[in-house]
């Protein structure tokens, strides 16, 4: 067994980084529900909801964003953590969340973290920008250049007649109508300067880690070196090895041999060791003494993962929340 590597700060970015993921799936889910809401009948008012509710979600999830920067430049003990974070995963987990805005708004301020105007990273919605255009649109039909209407009196065109002349006429006619339409057009929305230096200094002071952009790199070598001649050109599989290898070994063939005969026994094997596998994390946990809690459909206690991104050791997370519905059970 590798040795468990216990690392407080790294905890706490896993548990919010984990909270991220939660919104972001939810968020998936709400959007996939309006797009239903477009082209199903539902009850009047539906729509709203639903938009307001992505709205929300992803106010949330840039917050957690914020939060994440704080904790790098602030001590911030689990304890602390734990009051917010347990009502973000009650958050998701309830449609009526109205009452829980404001409880997570004070919780927020604790951490001093922006609580109004936060822009979010995501997308705007079609629909959305549709009505803007519609409404833009409406404004100029109802705003017309009305047209200027020059009479002509029957007379003769007198010689030398100085075109340039009356049309510079023409032209200030114009310039005036187009002035006068500006001067009943509504004023711009002015920029909140404050607002703004705020979210400049916040991003300044909680600056991104290199690590957190950084993608995996895992992938599936299609091309091997080449060998000796004498060597064989296949693998010679034996399941009966597999049990001798050690957990670094499994994990490495689990991670990097994709969509192989490999990768299935090495999974076979480490459920054989006691290791479940969490398919919304795609990692492998292992329970860590008695479960506090159990259920028909979850369990919470410490389990013991593996983190193959970051560090490539197993850590250990404390009241885990392992719902069963995530359990891969088919390698039986």
């Amino acid at each position: 067994m590798i040795a468990s590597k216990i690392d407080p700060s790294e905890e706490q970015r896993e548990m919010i980084k984990s909270l991220q993921r939660s919104f972001y799936d939810k968020i998936s889910t709400r959007e996939a529900d309006l797009e239903k809401a477009k082209s199903q009948k539902f009850k009047p008012g539906t729509y709203d909801e639903i938009t307001k509710h992505i709205k929300n979600l992803r106010s949330h999830y840039e917050k957690l964003e914020h939060l994440l920067r704080f904790i790098e430049n602030n001590p911030v003990t689990l304890e602390q953590l734990w009051p917010l974070t347990d009502k973000l995963q009650n958050y998701l987990k309830t449609d009526d969340t109205e009452d829980l805005e404001a409880e997570l708004e004070q919780k927020y301020k604790d951490f001093n973290l922006p609580i109004s105007k936060i822009m979010s990273n995501f997308p705007a919605l079609n629909e959305e920008d549709q009505e803007v255009k519609k409404v833009l649109g409406k404004k100029l039909e109802t705003k017309q250049m009305p047209s200027v209407v020059i009479k002509s009196e029957s007379k003769p065109v007198e010689k030398g007649w100085n075109t340039k002349e009356a049309l510079m006429k023409i032209a200030g006619k114009v310039e005036k109508v187009v002035e006068d339409i500006q001067d009943d057009e509504e004023e711009p929305e002015k920029i909140d300067l404050d607002w703004s230096k705020k979210q400049i200094d916040f991003a300044f002071n909680y600056p991104i880690r290199n690590d957190e952009s950084a993608k995996s790199s895992l992938q599936m070598v299609l091309t091997p070196y080449p060998g000796h001649p004498s060597y064989p050109k296949k693998p010679m599989i034996n399941p009966g090895l597999f049990s001798k290898f050690d957990l670094d070994t499994l994990f490495f063939i689990f991670y990097h041999q994709h969509g192989t005969y490999q990768q299935f026994l090495a999974a076979k094997e480490l459920k054989a060791q006691g290791w479940i596998y969490h398919k919304k994390f795609q990692t492998w946990f292992q329970r860590s003494g008695e479960p506090k809690l159990t259920a028909q459909d979850r369990e919470k206690g410490t389990f013991l993962y593996f983190d193959y991104e970051t560090s490539w050791s197993q850590r250990r997370k404390a009241d885990f929340e392992f719902e069963y519905s995530f359990l891969e059970n088919d390698l039986l």
